[in-house]
């Protein structure tokens, strides 16, 4: 006994604190998430044979985009602290945007079809979530009713297994895309559908309604995520002794061609482009920390900040001939807050 004792006193003292969601029956919860984009053209230069080109596309513009998302999860099937049946409604679905083309201004905004819907999440077969509607109307779009996940998505973020302060871990591509939300944008603000009323085309409407939600935000649908966080300690955060998880995450990609005849944008992560058929690429770097509280043993908050930048450099044949060159760069900051509340 005299040796086993220190033993198991040395096993205790070492072991790390689980850094992952404890799901209990019939609780209920509120996330509420709030992300702004903001985007400058800092730089532009178009030339035909080595001779600047006069107007066109035009060197100036940004847009500055807000987004809220609000809904209460209530957990019905709990299985061994994982949710098995979920209830989550919509509280609030808002995405509005501002776009500038010299003095010109354009506002926009996105409608959600399922702003006011309780939908009801189900484990399925293979990993699969099952999903209806359990209150509100069903909407026309089908992608609406798509992507769902049952879980947190700041869970993506947590670790498996004991973590002890000062331990690292891997974030991949999945992982990020599903703690910023682009991996079920565009069930959230799917395009409205194109009708010849409507006006057809990108943004399905005619005046200042429509938008590319369905893009799923390009920049951030489209980037190779990666990142890396850290357990560096507890603190107090909002009134709870939390675990806090530093977070840096960056990505990088290229956007898609856009066809000629026109601009297109209105979305909160898909940034105007100033030219047709150039793939611009694309940089983004992100930095925060991840809030989990040890009593609830849940996430309750998640603060990140960071910069986009989106530079071109091509070198194209002309439609009426000779070599046109074409050089931007557009310098952007995005921020985004959660916050998971206990709901009544």
């Amino acid at each position: 006994m005299l040796r086993t004792i220190p033993f198991a006193f040395v096993l205790l003292a070492v072991g790390g604190t689980k850094l992952s969601t404890t799901y209990t029956a019939e609780q209920s919860v509120r996330v509420s998430v709030e992300s702004e984009f903001s985007i400058e053209t800092t730089s532009f230069e178009m030339t035909r044979d080595g001779e600047p080109v006069e107007g066109g596309f035009g060197g100036g513009g940004g847009s500055e985009t807000s987004r809220k998302i609000v809904h209460v999860d209530k957990w019905v099937g709990v299985e061994d602290g994982h949710a098995k049946k979920v209830e989550r409604t919509f509280e609030e679905l808002e995405n509005k945007s501002v776009m500038r083309f010299g003095e010109n201004e354009r506002e926009s905004s996105i409608e959600s079809p399922l702003a006011g819907v309780t939908l009801e999440l189900t484990a399925g077969q293979d990993g699969e979530v099952e999903v209806k509607v359990k209150e509100g109307d069903t909407p026309a779009q089908e992608v609406a009713l798509q992507h769902h996940q049952l879980g947190l998505a700041l869970d993506a973020l947590l670790p498996d297994g004991e973590k002890e302060a000062g331990a690292k871990w891997d974030l991949d591509k999945a992982a990020v895309r599903r703690a910023l939300l682009a991996d079920v944008t565009p069930a959230l603000f799917p395009p409205p559908e194109q009708t010849e009323e409507s006006g057809g085309g990108p943004g399905g409407r005619r005046g200042g309604r429509g938008g590319r939600g369905g893009s799923s935000g390009r920049v951030f649908d489209l980037a190779d995520w990666s990142g890396k966080a850290t357990y560096s300690g507890d603190e107090e955060h909002d009134g709870a002794q939390c675990a806090v998880i530093e977070l840096e995450i960056e990505a990088e990609g290229e956007l898609p061609e856009m066809p000629r005849g026109g601009r297109r944008g209105g979305d909160v992560y898909a940034p105007e482009l100033l030219f047709p058929t150039v793939a611009p690429k694309f940089e983004v770097k992100l930095e925060g920390k991840l809030f989990y509280s040890l009593a609830d043993k849940r996430p309750i908050g998640l603060e990140l900040e960071g910069t986009v930048k989106i530079e071109t450099d091509e070198d194209r044949e002309g439609r009426e001939g000779g070599t046109m060159h074409i050089s931007s760069t557009q310098e952007g900051k995005f921020t985004q807050k959660v916050s998971i509340t206990k709901a009544e």
